[in-house]
């Protein structure tokens, strides 16, 4: 007999299994019961706050509620949007959580949408994120634009 242990937000969850219907009968109900648990609960269990990428520091920050606020903007709206996917990334946002984030109103149609910008974004459904492309784009052009962390005073050398 094997055993599964999966950790969620609410604590571990275990249980055996002997072959690949059980396990995924077991499976089946473990989300159930976990979907019941944080509708329920959800609202008690505390977030780990994100943290922004090495590197990128001072250009954006996680709020308490899991949303990019962006410390640094980018003069093009293709870098501004890109930042905020990047921030976001690897998960995917909606059109409307990125014009709150950038500023920039009806998102889709002046930047997601340009032609010429289409292989920095991938959609699914109605959510963006970055291509392959478009991760290389903030390596190779935006990050070499980005302020430099600071050093506190404590931590230089004399």
């Amino acid at each position: 007999m094997s055993i599964v242990r999966i950790n969620t937000r609410f604590g571990s969850i275990s249980f055996e299994y002997e072959s690949e219907d059980q396990l995924q009968e077991s499976i089946d109900q473990v989300i159930s019961a976990s979907d019941f648990i944080e509708s329920q609960v959800g609202h008690l269990l505390p977030r780990t706050q994100r943290k922004p990428k090495p590197g990128f520091e001072m250009a954006y920050r996680f709020t308490p509620d899991g949303k990019v606020e962006l410390l640094h903007y980018p003069p093009e709206s293709i870098r501004a949007t890109a930042l905020a996917l990047f921030a976001y990334h690897p998960d995917m946002v909606s059109a409307s959580d990125l014009e709150t984030v950038t500023g920039i109103d009806d998102i889709v149609a002046k930047v997601l949408g340009q032609t010429m910008n289409k292989k920095y974004f991938r959609k699914s459904d109605d959510f963006y994120g970055l291509s392959a492309d478009g991760i290389k784009y903030i390596h190779e052009v935006i990050a070499p634009t980005l302020p430099e962390p600071s050093i506190p005073e404590d931590e230089e050398e004399e």
